[in-house]
C-alpha cells in the first residue's frame, strides 16, 4: 500500500509536467499564454487530426474546433485580453478595446497574438481641400523580441502558396530561452482620402450588404461601402481569402450572418487599410467587381474566378521588378495569417487584371491573386513602390534583385490562366515530369489487377506530358482492353485521341471529336490539331489555334515542340498572319519555326510588288535543314513560287518536282505531289506521261480510285480536245487511245468523245491500225452506249474492208439495250447493209421498216432497188416521199429526185395509176432541167394517134439517156 501510494503521489506531482503525455490519452487543447513587448499570445496546441478556425466579432474571438474537443485553459490572460473561457469544441476571447490581432498556424498549433492598440492619426488642420494621399512605399525591417521561456517562434518569410513549405523550427521547453526575430512593418502614417477638414480620429460605420448574382450564376456577393478611388487587392491564403483595402473603414457586417458564405467573415482595421477575411474551399474562388457604392465581392467556382482576368506581366529590367498594371492603388502592409510575418499587398481602383501564376525568387515570394499585388518578403531591404505603371519591387539601397528575366514558359502559363482545360499537362521541367512518369509506372504496378487501370490512365497522361504519343497510346489501350469500365469514358477516349495525334496518326484520333467533351478551349484546340494534321493550312483550324495560342504554349516542352510548328504553319497558310508574327519574333531562334516564317514571306512575295527573294531563301535554308517533312515541305513550295513567277515553266516545274517524289513517300502529301506534277505535265502537252504517272498511283493508293479515275478521265478528255486543235503524230494518238480506252465514260459526253475518237481513227492514213485499236477499245470500254457506240464503228471499218461477216460479228458483240435513238439508228443502218450484202435482205428491210426513221426509209428503197424487187422498192418509195416531199409547192432537186425514182419504180411495174397521178400533180412543180425532163417522159401517156408521133420521137431520144441519168439518181 504504503509503494502504491507512492507511486500514485509521484504521477499527481508529475502531472502538469506531463500535460502533453496525458493529452495523448484524453485529447484535448492545451492553451499556452505569454506577454511580450507590444503583444500578448496564445498558443492552441492542438491533438493530431484536430483543426482551429478562429472568427472574430468585434472585441470577441472564438476558436472553434473540429472535431470538437475539450479545452483546457490557461489561469491568465495575457497581455491585451480581458477574459478566456473554454468548453468543449471552443474557446472564448474577450479582446481589450482597440487590439489587434495576428495568427500563425505553426506544426499543430494556433498561434494567436494581441498586438496593442495603436492611437488614429489625428486629423489635418481644415483646409479648403485635403491634399491628395501620397504613394507609401513599404520596407520591412526586422527587430528582436524577446519571446517566452516555453516557446520561441522564428517568424518564416519564404512560404509559398502553391508548394508546401517545412514548418519552422520550434524551441522546445529544455532548450535555453533567447530571441526570435519577428517581422515587423515601418509605415508612414496618411490621412485618409475622403476625410475632411475637423472630422472625427475614425470614419463612421458602415454596413456590407448582400447582393444578387445574375441569373445562372453561382456564388454568392457582398457589397462593401468604399470610396471612390479606393483600390482593392484579393488573394487565398491557406483555407482563407483575404481582401485589402486601401482606407481604413470598419465595415459592419452584422447583415451577411445570414449568408452561407460570409456568414464566417471578418474584418480587421489597419492604420490605413481594411481586411477582409473570408473563409473558402478548395473549389472557390473571389470575383471584384466596382460600383459607385463601393466594392462587390462574390464567391464564384475557382476556374470562373480564375478566368476572367488579364495577366499583370512582370518586367525586370535595371535590377528592378516591374509589374505592369492598370490603375495601381497604395501598398498596404497586412499580417500573414499563415506565418505571421508582413505581406506587402499593392492594390488596383479598377478590376479585371491578377497574377495567375506565383513566383518565387531568393527575395521575395509574389503570390498568386485574384486581383492587384501581393508580395512575400524574404529580404530585409526588399520594399515595393507605386508607379504610373504599376508597382515595382526593388532590393534597395541601390541592389539589384536576384532573379533573371521572366522565362517565356512562365509568362505562358501566365497568359494561359483564363483558358479552359480538360486535362492535366503541366508545364514543368522534363526531370519533374519524369519522376512524375516514375511515381505513376510505380503506383500502377503496385495496385490491385482491378483497379489499376486509372493508375495506368495516369502513366498515360505522364508520358503525354513527355511527348511519348505512342508509348501512352499503347497505355491507353491496354487499360481499356483489361477494364471494360474506362473504354467508353470520355477522358480516356479525349486521351487516346491526343496520344494518336502526338504519335502522328490523325487517323486513329476520331475519339476528340466525342460530344461529351465539349465545352472546353483545349478539347478545341486538339480538335483543330486533328483538322491541321489532316487538312494542311485548314482556315478553320488557323482560327482555333490562334484564338488559344496561349494554352498551346503553356503545354510542357515536348507537347509545345510538337504543336507549335504545326500551329504556327496553320496560322500562316489559313488567314491568320497577324497572330504570328509576335510569336515568332519572340522565338526568332526557334529553328522549327522556320518554316511558317518562309509561308508569310511568300504571303507578302505574293501581294503587288512583293520580293520573292525573301521567301525562297527562307524555303532553300528551311530545305537544308534536319527536318525531313520541311525539307520535303520547303523545296516543293520553292518550285512552286518560281512556277508563279515565271523562273520554271511548267515541264521545268514538272521536273523539279518528280525529282522529289522521293523526298516523302507513303502517305497524301506523296499523292497530291504526284497528282500536282501529272497537271503540269498535261499542262505541257505530256498527256502520255501525265496518264501513266497517275494510273501508277492508282495501283498504289487503292482506296483513291475513284478520285485518281476521275482525273485520268479529265487529262484525257483534254488530250483529246488537243488532238483537235494540234493533231499529235497518229502513232502517238494510236497509242494514247490503246492505253485509255477505259477512261471513256458512259452517257452523253462519253458518246461525244466516243464519236470524235473514232472519228480520229478512222481518217488516220493507217486503217489497218485503226480497226485493232477500234476493237480495243470495243471490249474495254465499259458495256453501255459508249462500248455500242465503238462496236458501231468497227462494224462500218469493217463493212467498208468488205467484211459484212465482221461487221455483225461487231455489232452483236456491242449490243445493249436502251440506246440513244442516234446511236441506235446508226447501228440499224450499218446492220442493214451488212445483212444486205450478207444476202440477209429481208432482215435488212426488217429492220429499217422497224426503225421507222427517214434514213431508214431511204436506206430501204436503195437496198430494194439495187436488188430489183421493184414492188417492194415501190413501197419503200412511196414512204420515202411521204416523208420527204411536201404535198404543195415547188420542189428542191433532192425532192425531184426521190419523185423520179418513185416515177422510175411505177414504171417498172406498170402502175399507170401512181404514173397519171405524178404526171397531174408533181410535173408542174418540178425544177425546169433534165429531171423534169426525165420525169416528163416516165409520166407521159401512151401514143394513141399521129399527133402523138413528135412527142413520141421526143420520148424516144430521151430513154436513151435514160439509163445513165437513173444511174446518178441511185446512191
Amino acid at each position: 500500500m504504503r509503494a502504491a501510494a507512492a507511486v500514485l503521489a509521484l504521477a499527481v506531482l508529475a502531472g502538469p509536467a506531463c500535460g502533453p503525455a496525458a493529452a495523448a490519452d484524453t485529447p484535448s487543447v492545451i492553451l499556452r499564454t505569454g506577454d511580450h513587448s507590444g503583444f500578448g499570445r496564445v498558443v492552441f496546441d492542438l491533438p493530431r487530426g484536430t483543426t482551429a478556425e478562429p472568427v472574430q466579432d468585434g472585441d470577441r474571438l472564438v476558436v472553434r474546433f473540429t472535431p470538437p474537443v475539450p479545452v483546457s485553459a490557461a489561469g491568465r490572460a495575457p497581455r491585451n485580453v480581458q477574459a478566456m473561457t473554454g468548453a468543449s469544441g471552443q474557446a472564448e476571447l474577450i479582446l481589450a478595446p482597440g487590439a489587434q490581432i495576428r495568427r500563425m498556424r505553426l506544426d499543430g498549433r494556433l498561434v494567436v497574438d494581441f498586438l496593442d492598440p495603436t492611437s488614429a492619426p489625428r486629423p489635418p488642420a481644415a483646409a479648403a481641400k485635403p491634399p491628395a494621399p501620397p504613394r507609401r512605399t513599404h520596407t520591412v525591417a526586422r527587430t528582436p523580441v524577446q519571446s517566452s521561456a516555453k516557446l520561441r517562434v522564428p517568424i518564416p518569410m519564404d512560404r509559398h502558396t502553391d508548394e508546401p513549405a517545412a514548418p519552422p523550427p520550434v524551441a522546445t521547453a529544455s532548450e535555453p530561452a533567447g530571441t526570435a526575430p519577428v517581422a515587423t512593418v515601418q509605415q508612414t502614417a496618411l490621412p485618409e482620402s475622403g476625410a475632411a477638414p475637423g472630422a472625427p480620429s475614425g470614419p463612421v460605420q458602415l454596413a456590407a450588404t448582400p447582393t444578387p448574382l445574375p441569373a445562372g450564376v453561382a456564388g454568392h456577393a457582398a457589397s462593401l461601402p468604399f470610396d471612390t478611388g479606393v483600390g482593392a487587392a484579393a488573394f487565398r491564403r491557406g483555407d482563407a481569402a483575404l481582401v485589402v483595402f486601401d482606407q481604413r473603414r470598419p465595415i459592419d457586417m452584422a447583415a451577411l450572418r445570414g449568408d452561407p458564405a460570409f456568414a464566417a467573415a471578418t474584418i480587421q482595421l489597419l492604420p490605413a487599410a481594411t481586411v477582409l477575411r473570408l473563409p473558402l474551399t478548395p473549389q472557390e474562388g473571389l470575383s471584384l467587381t466596382r460600383s459607385a457604392a463601393g466594392w462587390t465581392i462574390a464567391t464564384v467556382p475557382v476556374a470562373a474566378a480564375d478566368g476572367g482576368a488579364r495577366p499583370i506581366r512582370p518586367d525586370l529590367a535595371d535590377g528592378v521588378l516591374r509589374l505592369v498594371a492598370e490603375a495601381p492603388g497604395q501598398v498596404v502592409s497586412v499580417s500573414d495569417p499563415d506565418t505571421g510575418g508582413a505581406l506587402l499587398v499593392g492594390t488596383q481602383r479598377q478590376p479585371g487584371q491578377s497574377v495567375p501564376v506565383a513566383r518565387r525568387t531568393p527575395e521575395f515570394a509574389l503570390l498568386r491573386t485574384w486581383q492587384g499585388v501581393a508580395v512575400e518578403p524574404v529580404s530585409d531591404a526588399l520594399s515595393v513602390r507605386v508607379t504610373a505603371q504599376g508597382f515595382t519591387i526593388e532590393a534597395g539601397a541601390g541592389r539589384a534583385l536576384a532573379l533573371a528575366a521572366p522565362a517565356p514558359d512562365a509568362v505562358a502559363s501566365a497568359d494561359a490562366q483564363h483558358f479552359s482545360r480538360r486535362f492535366a499537362f503541366p508545364a514543368q521541367p522534363t526531370e519533374m515530369l519524369l519522376r512524375r512518369l516514375q511515381a505513376a509506372v510505380t503506383a500502377a504496378a503496385a495496385a490491385p489487377a482491378q483497379a489499376r487501370a486509372g493508375k495506368r490512365v495516369a502513366v498515360a497522361q505522364a508520358m503525354l506530358a513527355l511527348g511519348m504519343g505512342a508509348e501512352a497510346q499503347a497505355t491507353l489501350t491496354m487499360a481499356a482492353t483489361d477494364d471494360a469500365r474506362i473504354a467508353d469514358n470520355p477522358d480516356t477516349l479525349g486521351l487516346s485521341a491526343i496520344a494518336a495525334l502526338m504519335a502522328g496518326r490523325a487517323g486513329e484520333a476520331g475519339g476528340i471529336t466525342d460530344p461529351r467533351l465539349d465545352g472546353t478551349d483545349e478539347v478545341a484546340l486538339w480538335r483543330a490539331v486533328r483538322t491541321a494534321m489532316t487538312r494542311e493550312g485548314a482556315a478553320d483550324a488557323a482560327a482555333v489555334f490562334a484564338a488559344n495560342l496561349p494554352l498551346l504554349l503553356s503545354y510542357p516542352a515536348a507537347m509545345r515542340n510538337r504543336l507549335l510548328p504545326l500551329a504556327a504553319e496553320t496560322i500562316a497558310l489559313g488567314g491568320e498572319p497577324a497572330m504570328l508574327w509576335p510569336l515568332l519574333a519572340q522565338r526568332r531562334d526557334d529553328t522549327s519555326l522556320d518554316l511558317a516564317r518562309a509561308f508569310l514571306l511568300e504571303a507578302e512575295a505574293q501581294a503587288p510588288g512583293g520580293d520573292p527573294k525573301p521567301a525562297l531563301d527562307a524555303y532553300d535554308r528551311v530545305a537544308g535543314g534536319p527536318d525531313r517533312l520541311a525539307r520535303a515541305r520547303a523545296a516543293v513550295r520553292a518550285v512552286e513560287l518560281r512556277l508563279a513567277t515565271g523562273a520554271l515553266t511548267s515541264a521545268q516545274a514538272a521536273d523539279a518536282l518528280d525529282k522529289l517524289l522521293f523526298s516523302w513517300r507513303g502517305d497524301d502529301r506523296e499523292l497530291a505531289l504526284r497528282q500536282r506534277i501529272a497537271e503540269l505535265r498535261a499542262r505541257d502537252g505530256g498527256f502520255r506521261p501525265a496518264l501513266a504517272l497517275l494510273r501508277e498511283s492508282e495501283q498504289i493508293w487503292p482506296e483513291q480510285r475513284p478520285a485518281l479515275h476521275a482525273r485520268l478521265a479529265a487529262i484525257f478528255a483534254d488530250a483529246l480536245a488537243a488532238d483537235a486543235k494540234t493533231p499529235p503524230p497518229p502513232l502517238d494518238l494510236v497509242a494514247l487511245v490503246e492505253e485509255n480506252a477505259d477512261l471513256i465514260a458512259d452517257g452523253e459526253a462519253g458518246q461525244a468523245l466516243a464519236a470524235r475518237l473514232a472519228d480520229r481513227l478512222t481518217a488516220l492514213d493507217l486503217p489497218k491500225r485503226a480497226v485493232p485499236v477500234l476493237e480495243k477499245l470495243v471490249t474495254q470500254a465499259p458495256a453501255g452506249a459508249v462500248r455500242a457506240a465503238f462496236g458501231g464503228r468497227l462494224a462500218k471499218a469493217r463493212l467498208e474492208e468488205g467484211d459484212p461477216a465482221g461487221a455483225l460479228a461487231a455489232l452483236t458483240r456491242s449490243a445493249a439495250p436502251d440506246l440513244p435513238a442516234p446511236l441506235q439508228e446508226s447501228r440499224t443502218l450499218t446492220f442493214a447493209r451488212a445483212a444486205a450484202v450478207s444476202g440477209d435482205l429481208p432482215s435488212a428491210t426488217a429492220a429499217l421498216a422497224a426503225l421507222g426513221t427517214t434514213p431508214a426509209a431511204a436506206l430501204r428503197a436503195d437496198l430494194l432497188e439495187a436488188a430489183k424487187d421493184w414492188p417492194a422498192a415501190l413501197a419503200a418509195l412511196r414512204e420515202l416521199a411521204a416523208r420527204t416531199v411536201p404535198p404543195e409547192g415547188p420542189l428542191n432537186e433532192a425532192q425531184a429526185r426521190t419523185l423520179l425514182r418513185l416515177a422510175a419504180a411505177a414504171a417498172q411495174t406498170g402502175d399507170e395509176a401512181t404514173l397519171a397521178r405524178l404526171r397531174e400533180h408533181d410535173t408542174a412543180r418540178l425544177p425546169d432541167d433534165k429531171l423534169a425532163e426525165m420525169f416528163r417522159l416516165l409520166t407521159a401517156g401512151p401514143v394513141q394517134g399521129v399527133a402523138d408521133l413528135p412527142r413520141a420521137a421526143q420520148e424516144t431520144k430521151l430513154a436513151r439517156a435514160l439509163p445513165a441519168a437513173l444511174k446518178t439518181l441511185t446512191p
